[in-house]
């Protein structure tokens, strides 16, 4: 029985995995499919991983990744976010979509506006799946650095490659506890607008006392030239 990728609907939260699926039919798919696509893709040597993010889950990236473009922005770090840009790789037979990426610095003033190069960094919310499997994706396809965020803990764990690692080569690590505590202020019913702006002040304050444009372009300079 031939399976029509198109008419399969996955309830919100949930994945679905099918196996046996060549590159070419995977091709198809996102071609037919297309922008009207609400599924994120996971592809990997046959095994195709459909998921349909839930109304937590999209809430909850979309407000941490604000947060972490308004840190670059209130910094005057270049950046560009990427979205959910398809990376694929047809010799790997691999194809990832992060729930947000960024290129950063002179990447991102670099980047075509129709460009799909590999971000600098990518970044996943996990509420009712984990997206640790895809770490051996983002590691073949050259991306240096993935952010974790458990949605459920409220917690980011920071990879490069698929090792933990504590410092991340863009970010100092106390401004990850200002993004995490500002999102879990908004979960828990402050005003979005006003925490945003308190975030926007925290950074501006911290860049007085501490140069932190000057750690942070630092940490980019070492992270691009290694």
């Amino acid at each position: 029985m031939q399976i029509n990728l198109n008419q399969i609907e996955i309830p919100p939260g949930q994945s679905l995995w099918l196996h046996g699926i060549d590159w070419q039919t995977f091709e198809q798919f996102l071609a037919e499919t297309g922008d009207e696509r609400h599924s994120r893709v996971l592809y990997d040597s046959g095994i195709l991983e459909l998921m349909a993010p839930s109304p937590v889950h999209e809430k909850s990236k979309s407000t941490f990744n604000c947060l972490v473009e308004a840190f670059f922005e209130e910094l005057d770090i270049e950046n560009q976010a990427g979205g959910s840009t398809t990376f694929k790789n047809k010799k790997m037979e691999k194809c990832i979509e992060p729930d947000e990426c960024f290129y950063l610095g002179e990447h991102a003033t670099t980047i075509g506006w129709e460009d799909s190069g590999i971000p600098d960094l990518a970044i996943d919310a996990d509420k009712t799946s984990s997206s640790l499997e895809k770490l051996k994706g983002y590691e073949k396809l050259g991306v240096p650095e993935v952010w974790i965020y458990d949605v459920n803990l409220g917690d980011v764990k920071i990879y490069n490659g698929i090792s933990v690692v504590q410092e991340s080569l863009y970010m100092p690590s106390k401004s990850f506890d200002k993004i995490k505590e500002s999102v879990q202020a908004i979960k828990e019913g402050k005003s979005n607008n006003a925490v945003k702006r308190e975030f926007r002040k925290w950074v501006r304050e911290m860049d007085a006392k501490k140069n932190l444009k000057a750690l942070v372009e630092e940490k980019l300079d070492k992270a691009f030239n290694n």
